[in-house]
């Protein structure tokens, strides 16, 4: 935690910061039209056009993981698994 507050505390100083939260809904294949293949897309486009520095996921499963890290330049820095996982993610920065 203290390495998180001091990495923001110097990203801060110069820069402005955009986070993002986001509960995806766990891939139920119950959910009729709101199936995960159904949505996967939409949410990625989101996730994309908001181009966030950081983002929490809410709800999501292994295979919806696998999907998102994919497809953005995201890199995982932890999570907490139950039968689905809480995640934080940050932007990967070109160098």
């Amino acid at each position: 935690m203290i390495r998180w507050i001091f990495l923001l505390s110097i990203f801060l100083i110069n820069n402005d910061l955009k986070v993002l939260s986001y509960n995806i809904r766990y891939n139920n294949p119950n959910d009729g039209v709101n199936h995960w293949e159904n949505r996967k897309q939409t949410i990625a486009n989101f996730i994309n056009e908001e181009n966030p520095d950081f983002a929490g996921l809410q709800e999501v499963t292994h295979s919806q993981l696998d999907f998102l890290l994919s497809n953005f330049l995201f890199q995982l820095d932890g999570m907490h698994q139950w039968s689905v996982f809480v995640l934080m993610v940050y932007l990967k920065k070109e160098s």
